[in-house]
């Protein structure tokens, strides 16, 4: 079955709401169905730590709390994100593996970028405007989940 994951997360200032989580199969992580208060429903990357029946939001008034989705502008020095546009308005490029996470590390003055450090140590000068989800993405199996098996060899 092939779901379509929204990484762009074009509806802003839409408050949803986590419906269920399920394994995104090409990522290898969790996806989330979340539900809009308008009825629209969509995949999301799930965070760590997200839980069914939160509530997330995306766009700039969004509060700084997992999955919710802001512009780098918004987000405090030393934030952990994923799911992050390297250009504004293409949507996530950035970050979307399982376990993947970025750190933003400075603003710089006057130029309108931000500047962020990918989990392998690169940097990358992004503008303020580019979108990015709050937390690291979440590994499916993860601790409290029983361990599923993907091929007939694990289970020897």
């Amino acid at each position: 079955m092939c779901r379509i994951i929204d990484f762009k997360r074009s509806l802003f200032n839409v408050p949803a709401i986590v419906m269920k989580f399920e394994y995104g199969y090409r990522l290898n992580s969790k996806i989330a169905l979340i539900c809009y208060r308008n009825g629209m429903l969509s995949y999301m990357l799930a965070p760590a730590g997200l839980k069914k029946d939160d509530i997330i939001c995306a766009g700039p008034a969004a509060e700084l709390s997992v999955g919710n989705a802001l512009p780098l502008r918004n987000t405090p020095v030393g934030a952990v994100v994923h799911n992050v546009e390297l250009r504004p308005g293409k949507g996530g490029q950035l970050m979307r593996a399982a376990g993947a996470f970025a750190k933003v590390v400075r603003r710089i003055p006057g130029s309108g970028e931000v500047v962020i450090r990918l989990s392998r140590g690169i940097l990358y000068s992004l503008s303020t405007q580019s979108m990015a989800t709050i937390g690291t993405v979440a590994k499916f199996g993860a601790a409290g989940e029983p361990r599923r098996l993907f091929k007939a060899g694990e289970s020897r």
